[in-house]
C-alpha cells in the first residue's frame, strides 16, 4: 500500500498525473474544509480542480456526481476507483508509451506498470498485451 496523501511517494506522483491530480484534490477538501463548512469546501474543491482542467476535464464532466458522492459520505476508495475509471487508465497508457520509447521489454514494460500502478500481474499484461503497438 502507497501513501497518495499530498507530499508523499513524489516519485510515483511525478509519473502519474492522474494520482498528483487526485492527491492535490483531497489536500484542497482538508485545507478548505479547516475555514470553510464542509460541502463549501468540497465544491470549492471541486471548482479548483475543474479550473486547473484535473484529470483532463473528469472533475468537470462529473461534477454533480462528485458533490453528491463527497457530500452523502466522502468515500476516498470509491473515488479512487472512479478516478481509475476514467483518468487512472489513461495515466497508465502515458506512462507505457514512455517505457516503450525508451526501449523497454514488454515483460520490463510489465513489471514497472505492477510496481508503479498497484496492478495485478494479470491486469498489467492484459493492458500490456493489448495496447503494445
Amino acid at each position: 500500500m502507497l501513501n497518495i496523501n499530498k507530499g508523499h511517494n513524489r516519485e510515483i506522483m511525478d509519473k502519474c498525473q492522474a494520482l498528483f491530480q487526485y492527491s492535490e484534490f483531497i489536500a484542497k477538501i482538508k485545507e478548505y474544509k479547516n475555514t470553510l463548512p464542509i460541502k463549501d469546501a468540497i465544491h470549492q474543491a471541486v471548482n479548483y480542480a475543474i479550473s486547473n482542467n484535473y484529470l483532463e476535464g473528469f472533475f468537470k464532466k462529473h461534477k454533480e456526481g462528485i458533490m453528491f458522492s463527497c457530500l452523502t459520505e466522502f468515500n476516498e476508495e470509491a473515488f479512487r476507483k472512479d478516478v481509475r475509471e476514467e483518468g487512472f487508465t489513461d495515466a497508465v497508457l502515458k506512462f507505457l508509451h514512455k517505457l516503450k520509447d525508451k526501449d523497454y521489454s514488454k515483460a520490463d514494460a510489465i513489471n514497472q506498470i505492477i510496481e508503479y500502478f498497484d496492478l495485478s500481474p494479470e491486469a498489467a499484461t492484459d493492458l500490456v498485451n493489448s495496447n503494445w503497438k
